[in-house]
């Protein structure tokens, strides 16, 4: 065979390979591939394309170790696995593959349909070395991301939601807040930002710019970013209106807080991005920050306990004093 030809067969395998890394396909997709690799004479029904695929799927079995299983069900083709590896990963790059594999495995994980998929496309690709030192490294280092309440998210509220966020087109919902004792859904018009899973929390969220809301007592301006649970969110409705992302810019708190030498003396954990921290010669330390979320931030700090004092920022403090002296009649004559 002529070195032309041959290299033409190795192109064609490769393609059909490719293609079939990225799914099942059908009978009809991969000729299509195996015609644009040939001669041009025959046509797309003709006898000698279909001898031409025949071979081309012999050899992606012989030469590069391929397992093809064909669904009559389905009419699609679906690469099972292969021996020979197409890429080798360095070390960094197996245990980066081991802490994505490891840390979607749960159910609930974030994108986990999404993020296992590209994992498992990674294993195929590499060599079965590399799959047991990927097995090895797993377990060392992962994130907890299971989400861990009862929201059920239908697929229409992501979609509309993730279409509104990418269009910068306005959003309207109801909404179910606890904070209405009277369980009445509130229909929010919003500016989307984005779309994001709070691991503290471990709740989807929503962050848009409110600008009204609706309910029994009537119509109200928002003017403020929010940050809303999309288990409680149904009925999301694109509206034609558009809007320039990042105008509506976030309210900003001042926040200090002190830290005391038994949480602070081996270093500080910056919760909050941009925090200025000044030790103090007794271990101790004065925390400074800009806080543009304090329901969120001030409950994080909370997990301190009596070792954190909030001293500066005077909504901040006062929202934290609220919030101590409501835990604390909590406990009161318990």
């Amino acid at each position: 065979m002529p070195q032309a030809a041959t290299w033409t067969v190795v192109e064609r395998c490769l393609a059909l390979l490719v293609r079939l890394t990225r799914g099942p396909a059908s009978t009809q997709e991969l000729l299509e591939i195996v015609k644009r690799y040939g001669d041009g004479a025959e046509g797309a029904g003709s006898r000698k394309l279909r001898k031409r695929f025949e071979d081309d799927r012999q050899k992606l079995c012989d030469v590069f170790g391929c397992e093809l299983e064909y669904s009559r069900d389905e009419g699609t083709w679906t690469l099972v696995s292969m021996n020979r590896p197409l890429i080798d990963l360095p070390p960094d790059a197996v245990r980066g593959l081991a802490f994505l594999q490891a840390t979607f495995e749960a159910d609930t994980a974030p994108m986990r349909g999404e993020v296992r998929a590209l994992t498992d496309a990674l294993l195929m690709l590499i060599s079965e070395s590399g799959r047991d030192e990927v097995s090895r490294e797993r377990g060392l280092i992962e994130v907890d991301l299971r989400q861990r309440d009862e929201d059920q998210i239908p697929e229409r509220v992501w979609s509309t939601i993730q279409r509104a966020c990418m269009r910068h087109q306005e959003l309207e919902f109801d909404y179910l807040s606890p904070k209405h004792e009277d369980r009445t859904l509130r229909t929010h018009r919003v500016e989307p930002i984005r779309c994001y899973f709070n691991s503290v929390w471990a709740h989807y969220y929503l962050e848009a710019y409110c600008i009204e809301h609706r309910g029994p007592n009537g119509i109200f301006p928002g003017e403020y970013i929010s940050h809303y649970r999309m288990g409680r969110i149904s009925e999301p409705r694109m509206l034609p209106t558009k809007f320039v992302p990042g105008r509506r810019k976030p309210r900003k708190y001042e926040l200090v807080y002190e830290l005391t030498p038994e949480i602070a003396r081996l270093g500080v954990t910056r919760h909050i991005e941009d925090s200025e921290v000044e030790k103090r010669p007794d271990g101790s330390a004065i925390v400074r920050a800009v806080s543009t979320d304090l329901f969120f931030d001030l409950r994080t700090l909370l997990h301190y306990g009596p070792n954190c004092r909030v001293i500066g920022g005077e909504e901040a403090r006062e929202e934290m004093q609220r919030l101590v002296r409501a835990m604390y009649e909590q406990y009161k004559g318990v």
